[in-house]
């Protein structure tokens, strides 16, 4: 193992020697298949192509650490550190390799982490280094907006519930990495507010400026502007007007619901659609029986009184269950801000499909048990057992699905 690497003054992780090179990189790593480096080299000049493209790079414009022109990156295998999974610096960065046994997921996706990370070495490539006073907010929110790798704030409500739980402390106001409290507030305030920044600046229903303009904002600070002067030349916005004006502006910016599901009537309206659905499945399966016994077809006196009244309240129960967990995870789906993740397609398709699957087979398993009723049968009588025993798969399958997926 050889304890050197342009990220060892940071991370003191040797690397086993045998780095692979492509275009624009050197991948590093203490134990990754020679698979799992070219996975990364692979993603790495896919992203890179991307953002030369979007952010107009051009040759000249990056400044690389003395001796070197390609990026350094280290695909970390034996390590599991707990509170990042990628980490940039001067002239590269740090990232889990695929193969890694903690970083399977489908919610830690390489493409995307490393193409936020890559972001933050395009804009210290650009300056010449770290020390240039770029503000913590938009150094973040940049690669953020970029990348899409983190939860965008992508309506009024959602915006309520973070400051309400976290106060009206503008983004803007946030220069250096010292003023933000703590990583969890970093993680689900500060980051999803300097994304909502940025977007609005790159935005058409913002301030419309390009990325490529985000690209001159930082050459004019490497060419000794402060920020604030390369920030309001570029964006034609003042920077304190910013700060000041930032929740005025998403105001008028962000829709009052992400997710016009979940907006008041909306919701009401779907609420009661389940209910006549769950109601209703209930109700057409008891009047088969009362036209049955009305015909003659079978015992009209049925059951007696105390079976009546226990099917009834079972029925009940079961039908009470169904909706209030049909509701209750729907809502929660709906106002889970992380899954609104472009990273986490998969995880919500596979979570709705699944409450979709609960209300379907709780409809046939209400309807079976009033037919067995009419059958005078005591099976009817499982209709709420089963119900919570589906109920608890259900749970049980969500927990584990989202583990794999």
């Amino acid at each position: 193992m050889v304890d050197e690497g342009s990220w060892y003054v940071r991370i003191a992780w040797p690397h086993d020697g045998n780095p692979i090179e492509s275009t624009n990189f050197v991948i590093y790593s203490d134990a990754a298949s020679v698979e799992a480096r070219n996975e990364v080299a692979t993603v790495a000049e896919e992203v890179w192509a991307e953002l030369v493209d979007e952010l107009a790079i051009e040759p000249g414009m990056l400044r690389y650490p003395a001796g070197r022109d390609k990026i350094d990156i280290y695909a970390y295998h034996d390590y599991d550190p707990q509170d990042w999974g990628g980490w940039a610096y001067y002239g590269g960065l740090l990232v889990w390799s695929p193969d890694h046994d903690r970083r399977q997921t489908g919610n830690n996706r390489l493409s995307p982490v490393v193409k936020h990370e890559l972001v933050h070495v395009i804009q210290w490539l650009i300056t010449g280094g770290e020390s240039r006073p770029v503000d913590t907010w938009f150094i973040e929110g940049l690669p953020l907006a970029l990348a899409d790798d983190t939860v965008a704030i992508r309506g009024l409500d959602q915006l309520d519930r973070l400051t309400a739980e976290y106060g009206t402390t503008s983004p803007i106001s946030i220069k250096s990495y010292s003023q933000i409290t703590s990583p969890e507030a970093g993680e689900h305030f500060h980051y999803p507010m300097f994304h909502a920044a940025v977007e609005y600046l790159m935005d058409d229903d913002g301030q419309g400026r390009s990325p490529a303009v985000m690209t001159h904002m930082l050459i004019d600070v490497a060419e000794g502007a402060s920020f604030k002067a390369a920030f309001e030349d570029r964006m034609g916005l003042g920077l304190d007007d910013f700060e000041n004006e930032f929740f005025s502006l998403m105001g008028l910016y962000l829709p009052q619901y992400r997710n016009p599901v979940f907006a008041p009537v909306p919701f009401a309206l779907l609420s009661a659609l389940v209910m006549v659905l769950v109601v209703g499945a209930v109700a057409v399966g008891h009047r088969r029986w009362r036209l049955a016994a009305a015909s003659g077809s079978i015992d009209q006196a049925g059951p007696g009184r105390a079976a009546r009244i226990g099917f009834y309240s079972e029925i009940t129960i079961a039908s009470a269950i169904v909706i209030v967990f049909f509701l209750g995870v729907l809502f929660a789906l709906g106002t889970e801000d992380a899954l609104y993740n472009v990273g986490y397609a998969r995880l919500r398709l596979f979570a709705y499909s699944i409450l979709a699957s609960y209300l379907l087979g709780s409809i046939v398993l209400l309807l079976w048990a009033v037919h067995q009723w009419t059958r005078h049968s005591r099976s009817a009588f499982l209709v709420a057992p089963l119900i919570i025993a589906g109920t608890g798969a259900t749970i049980l399958v969500f927990i584990t699905g989202s583990a794999i997926i």
